[in-house]
């Protein structure tokens, strides 16, 4: 039995609407497909910049045509503090 790496989208081209930058970091469309799934200091992923009133999009170019019968989004896990 052959295995295969079932995220085509890994390393693919990615682009979004605009892109975060703050805090000393870039938050670029290209961190949603570098195979980081947990970063303990949450800045390894991908952040739009844009404003409520514009529609947000990100989009990743799988370069070939495929037959996709599942996709899987991960979020970042964000901790806030009330106080």
């Amino acid at each position: 039995m052959t295995s295969i790496n079932p995220n085509i989208a890994f390393h693919k081209p990615a682009y979004q609407i605009g892109t975060y930058r703050g805090e000393g970091q870039v938050w670029s469309a290209s961190k949603a497909v570098d195979g980081i799934l947990y970063d303990p200091y949450n800045k390894d992923y991908a952040y739009t910049l844009g404003d409520y009133t514009t529609e947000q999009w990100w989009m990743v170019d799988l370069e070939d045509t495929y037959a996709i019968s599942e996709v899987y989004i991960y979020g970042r896990i964000k901790q806030c503090m009330y106080a």
